[in-house]
């Protein structure tokens, strides 16, 4: 964090007259293969596409080269499932082979989780397109909440109120956008990582989500 802080103090000395833009759009994520939190042979229920926002400090040296720092709420996803035990599901097959103790009984599985980042990135401009490669130390979640849980991992439940919160590490991945704009409204295309870096509970979510969005600079 004293690095990060550092590059800052640097950017904000060496750039005393900085802009800033403001953006708002829509993120659309990947879902992780059948049977992560979701068995497609089992009543479903899942949202995939999430509003963000996005603010960044820009910096303009050496034009057609311009630099953002900034932060992201690149969205949320949620879940609603019917699923039976990872061991009874047969997922190229879609169907449930019954198993003691549960014999394909079914458990609700409700999940919710978020992705949000410290970002930076280089934008190289052509004639008000742009080609727009960076970083985001990101961070998502992943909360799985299992009212009427009966087994898992070889244990017995009586039907109790589970939850499961995926542990995360803040992780450094590489961006990419490209977009166009014109004076100060800009609209753009990024691809973003959200892989869910952590422990075993991985979120539903998987591989590489989809942000557009339509900003605005101020000077």
């Amino acid at each position: 964090m004293k690095t990060i802080a550092a590059i800052i103090s640097v950017f904000f000395v060496a750039h005393a007259h900085a802009e800033v833009d403001v953006s708002i759009g829509a993120t659309k994520f990947y879902q992780a293969h059948d049977g992560i939190w979701i068995q497609e042979a089992f009543p479903h229920e899942k949202s995939l596409v999430s509003p963000s926002a996005a603010v960044a400090i820009v910096f303009r040296k050496n034009e057609p080269w311009s630099y953002r720092l900034g932060a992201v709420y690149v969205g949320k996803v949620t879940s609603s499932a019917k699923a039976v035990t990872d061991v009874e599901y047969i997922n190229s097959e879609k169907k449930c082979v019954p198993q003691p103790p549960t014999f394909c009984a079914l458990t609700t599985y409700n999940g919710s989780g978020t992705v949000s980042g410290l970002t930076f990135s280089a934008r190289r401009t052509w004639n008000g397109y742009f080609i727009e490669p960076g970083l985001i130390l990101e961070r998502s979640t992943w909360h799985m909440d299992i009212p009427d849980m009966m087994h898992y991992m070889g244990k017995d439940y009586p039907r109790w109120h589970y939850h499961v919160d995926h542990k995360v590490r803040p992780q450094l991945l590489p961006t990419l956008a490209i977009g166009y704009k014109h004076k100060d409204i800009t609209v753009k295309l990024s691809a973003i990582p959200t892989v869910g870096h952590g422990d075993e509970y991985q979120p539903l979510y998987r591989g590489v989500s989809f942000n557009l969005s339509a900003g605005w600079t101020f000077k």
